[in-house]
């Protein structure tokens, strides 16, 4: 007899009789999300990689940085390098570490940008 679909059909794999309520996806959705972001990243991480990172941080130096030219006209890129080092609009300034990841933003950027070292707080 013809190609209907018999009452108990699946639709994507999954039983159309069977579809949980909106709170059980919301549900497990989070437990997933939840999963996801617990799990460790990258390869072959490790504690020690944090504790580098730690002391690189606390014996850094700072720097002011100061937005002096508008992003307008460049690549959009570079404009997230902007927002990512903490400026939002001309002239304003931001403190951040000396750390070689802050270092890289700022070469992107050095056109659009000042830096100055500051100097140590008693």
């Amino acid at each position: 007899m013809g190609g209907g679909r018999s009452r108990g059909a699946t639709i994507g794999g999954l039983d159309a009789q069977a579809a949980p309520a909106d709170g059980d996806v919301r549900a497990r959705n989070r437990r997933e999300f939840d999963r996801f972001m617990a799990a460790p990243r990258g390869r072959g991480r490790s504690t020690k990689d944090d504790e580098m990172t730690e002391t690189t941080a606390a014996g850094a130096g700072r720097l002011r940085v100061t937005l002096v030219r508008s992003t307008i006209g460049f690549d959009r890129r570079q404009g997230e390098v902007v927002r990512g080092l903490g400026l939002r609009r001309l002239h304003h300034t931001v403190e951040l570490q000396d750390v070689p990841s802050v270092r890289g933003m700022i070469r992107k950027v050095r056109h659009l940008v000042r830096v100055t070292e500051v100097e140590g707080r008693p």
